[in-house]
């Protein structure tokens, strides 16, 4: 789940001790929520490996953010990483 977007409105505020109005902005979030997977990441090298849920919510992303990402941590282990895209070739 991540903010897909922020829904803002505004909010007219009387101040009794100063008689003057205040507009405030009211942000509110907007969550996307993506299905899960079951299996476990771990260990995993390379993207066709991934769960299709996975894959699906990392092309969100990117989407979302406009940019590709480069590299997934598919543990807490440094070398279960994948690089998607090297990020120096850019």
């Amino acid at each position: 789940m991540f903010v897909f977007y922020y829904e803002r409105s505004l909010l007219h505020i009387k101040c009794t001790h100063t008689h003057k109005q205040i507009l405030c902005q009211i942000i509110k979030p907007v969550y996307k929520t993506f299905p899960g997977w079951k299996t476990s990441t771990n260990g995993i090298k390379n993207m066709e490996a991934l769960p299709e849920n996975a894959k699906k919510y990392i092309y969100a992303v990117e989407d979302f953010i406009g940019a590709k990402v480069s590299s997934i941590s598919t543990s807490p282990e440094r070398e279960d990483t994948i690089l998607v895209e090297n990020p120096f070739d850019i």
